[in-house]
């Protein structure tokens, strides 16, 4: 029985062993779980931030909202404006914004930032990003209004730290442009325009009226002695005017009025580029290189594109004509047309395509490469660039009177044609039933001929690095043709 009695309490040790060992295991799961719980759901740090208060005014020529009081350019806060705080130099890092908290010439700024600036950092406020392209001619008053979209103004400050709060010199906003109220004049009359283009060296500022209008205001950030042209729409008509050593200083307002030229319309089929072959003419010319083709309803026609050439020996249609022979384009024998020696005439290729047309003479063609300047400069690289490809063809550029720009170095092409200039293509030449060179020598007719040889008449030749503007050719060869219209 003791024998008995000993073995029960063993085994009831042992069971109370076992269930303890359970419950301190589920002990520590319950805590592992626990644990495990806080570290997936960590709380939340909250972000600092710094309250920044300064007491900003219209400061030396004003910010905004901009106003006239008679002939003075005034401008006052309006509440809830916003303002970016930046690094000393407006670019590196925005620290937040401010909000105007009163109307006025001077108001509050504050707001909240999530990085304060160190105790004594210069700081840039700046006030609204232009968009100077979408001005509407207003000053204020609707959507595009300066005062609604070009109103940029800054200031710079010098912040002090305090804990939280961050204080500020007084901030003295200056305007970032000029505002100019142009007054468009055709003689002593006002001129309503649909469209303003203000020119400041290379960069333009597009202005588009709701309705036409001939007093025109315009955001314009300052400069100084430069160029600056004026191009106006009226109706289908174009104005244009240029003044130079003109200044307008950022926070000015000035009046302009301007006594505009009417510019001749660009005739139809023309580029729109103006080139002096003389000392007193100039010329459009044709969009591209003449065709002929006897099978189609309109015969006569100028290739779609300026690199257009066929340069086939046979067949329609054709762009390679012998000198003269206007009746028989295509005409492959060993005599020419002399009828009219000189292409000037009634036989010139210009006939076939309308009044005003005509074949530029062998010394309009020597001006128009050798004598006339173009960037203050003459020949190669200034009036015209040699060896130069366009769409893949090869031939040579051509810049209008007026150019400014680079010299074309063989791409955007679309850009430099806007601009006025023309390419002529390295077409080749046509001798009976053969065509030579086509891609590397281009050669044109003149309306002259060579009084010293009765065979021969004057052409312009070039290659990729060669230019002959007189050359005397065999008037049964076929050659290009480039058209041209006086400028009126």
């Amino acid at each position: 029985m003791a024998m008995m009695k000993e073995e029960m309490t063993m085994k009831k040790m042992i069971s109370s062993m076992k269930t303890l060992v359970a419950l301190l295991m589920v002990g520590a799961t319950v805590t592992s779980c626990s644990s495990d719980n806080e570290m997936d759901s960590p709380k939340a740090s909250a972000v600092k931030t710094y309250t920044m208060t300064v007491q900003a005014t219209k400061g030396g020529d004003g910010t905004r909202a901009l106003n006239l009081d008679g002939n003075t350019l005034n401008a006052t806060w309006t509440a809830g404006d916003v303002v970016e705080v930046w690094t000393e130099d407006g670019t590196t890092k925005k620290y937040g914004t401010l909000t105007a908290a009163t109307a006025g010439a001077s108001t509050t700024l504050t707001g909240t930032l999530t990085t304060a600036p160190t105790d004594q950092e210069t700081l840039t406020l700046k006030y609204l990003s232009p968009n100077y392209s979408s001005q509407d001619g207003t000053l204020t008053g609707t959507a595009n209004s300066i005062d609604k979209i070009c109103d940029y103004a800054t200031a710079t400050v010098t912040a002090t730290v305090d804990g939280d709060n961050v204080t500020t010199t007084a901030a003295a906003f200056k305007n970032q442009q000029a505002v100019v109220k142009f007054t468009l004049k055709n003689g002593d009359d006002a001129l309503s325009a649909t469209k303003l283009v203000v020119a400041v060296g290379s960069t333009e500022y597009e202005v588009n009226p709701e309705s036409a209008a001939s007093e025109i205001y315009v955001a314009i950030p300052g400069f100084s002695d430069k160029t600056i042209t004026l191009t106006a729409t009226v109706g289908s008509d174009t104005y244009t005017y240029e003044k130079s050593g003109v200044t307008f200083a950022n926070g000015k307002y000035y009046r302009v009025a301007v006594k505009m030229t009417k510019q001749a319309a660009v005739p139809t089929g023309a580029l729109s580029g103006e080139f002096s072959v003389s000392s007193t003419k100039k010329v459009y010319f044709s969009k591209g290189n003449l065709y002929y083709d006897a099978n189609a309803t309109t015969k006569w026609y100028f290739a779609t594109n300026q690199w257009d050439y066929i340069s086939t020996a046979t067949g329609y249609p054709m762009d390679l004509f012998t000198w003269g022979n206007i009746d028989n384009p295509a005409y492959n024998g060993t005599t020419y047309y002399t009828e009219n020696a000189n292409l000037s005439g009634s036989t010139d290729w210009g006939s076939r395509m309308g009044t005003g047309w005509r074949t530029l003479t062998s010394d309009e063609w020597y001006y128009l490469f050798n004598t006339r300047t173009v960037n203050n400069g003459t020949g190669n690289g200034y009036s015209y660039t040699l060896g130069k490809s366009v769409n893949s063809v090869l031939g040579v550029v051509l810049y209008p009177d007026d150019y400014t720009g680079s010299e074309y170095a063989g791409s955007d092409w679309p850009t430099f044609e806007a601009a006025g200039c023309v390419f002529l293509p390295a077409a080749g030449r046509r001798n009976g039933a053969e065509v030579f060179n086509a891609g590397s020598f281009g050669y044109y007719w003149s309306s002259s001929h060579d009084t010293s040889d009765v065979e021969g008449a004057y052409i312009v030749v070039f290659s990729s690095s060669f230019l002959n503007h007189a050359y005397s050719d065999r008037r049964l060869i076929g050659n290009s043709v480039r058209l041209v219209r006086d400028v009126q």
